[in-house]
């Protein structure tokens, strides 16, 4: 028989792992936008509970750290020739979400490797896939990115079991499936400047980036929010309401500017060659 006590405690533990616990941790964080995140998060894992929230500080690979952030660790499902599957993952939470996208890695267990030439999983475990690239807040949800990872690691399986004789590798977790083709492996990196917003989009082969104007970050910050926004029942404040908003506000703060310097350019040239 189970005892009363014994049986709260594990609801309580569980409920921990959840959004009281993500409440717990983002005093404790570098946000910009703790709204923002709290959001994204409590709902990722809520559809996800196989994933469990804690801090971290997070080194990309040109050297840059971030602040104290949140790393989600656990597993994502994906169907594999009709048969679910876990991949181990990781998401790290950069500082400046839900502005810009998280940094995704798949994590093997130590009888686990990953597939060589994967096309969307580097050597390193960095995941890479449009949705990461083209990521347009509000529009682009957590919920939907790891969707998006659960349907093309079914197609091709980003890890397999180390081989552990003469027999050569055995598929474990789920077989390798042939090598897809690959194509351009779009940026994941962070702005090398912290307080700049980058969008990443393909061009040709690479990947250049874009600057935002600093007016999305005043508006889709908790100050602006706090400001503008009533809050919600559990106290929180969100943005996803405004970013629409924000959105066409930047937009014409940009092309009002381009038309100052344009007319200012043409009058120039009008006086120069004026007798």
């Amino acid at each position: 028989f189970f005892d009363v006590k014994d049986v709260a405690l594990c609801l309580g533990e569980v409920q921990m792992r959840g959004s009281s616990r993500v409440a717990q941790l983002l005093p404790s964080t570098s946000y910009h936008n703790k709204g923002g995140v709290q959001q994204e998060v409590d709902l990722l894992l809520s559809q996800y509970s196989s994933l469990s929230p804690s801090l971290g500080v997070y080194t990309y690979p040109n050297g840059q750290r971030t602040g104290n952030i949140l790393k989600l660790t656990g597993t994502i499902p994906m169907v594999y020739n009709g048969t679910q599957y876990n991949v181990p993952i990781v998401y790290w939470i950069t500082d400046y979400f839900p502005q810009y996208p998280p940094v995704v890695l798949v994590q093997p267990t130590p009888n686990m490797a990953i597939k060589p030439r994967h096309p969307h999983v580097g050597s390193d475990g960095t995941v890479y896939h449009p949705y990461i690239t083209n990521w347009r807040p509000p529009a682009s949800r957590l919920t939907d990115l790891t969707k998006q990872l659960s349907t093309v690691f079914g197609k091709d399986p980003p890890v397999f079991a180390r081989p552990s004789g003469a027999a050569g590798p055995q598929p474990a977790h789920p077989p390798s499936a042939a090598t897809s083709a690959s194509h351009p492996r779009p940026s994941a990196y962070p702005p090398q400047q912290p307080h700049q917003q980058y969008d990443f989009q393909q061009a040709g082969k690479g990947v250049r980036p874009r600057v935002s104007s600093p007016l999305y970050f005043v508006l889709t910050s908790d100050i602006f929010c706090d400001a503008l926004l009533p809050a919600s029942d559990n106290g929180h404040h969100s943005c996803s309401t405004t970013v629409s908003f924000c959105l066409v506000l930047e937009w014409l703060s940009y092309w009002t500017a381009r038309t100052i310097w344009w007319t200012a350019s043409l009058l120039s040239a009008y006086r120069r060659a004026a007798p």
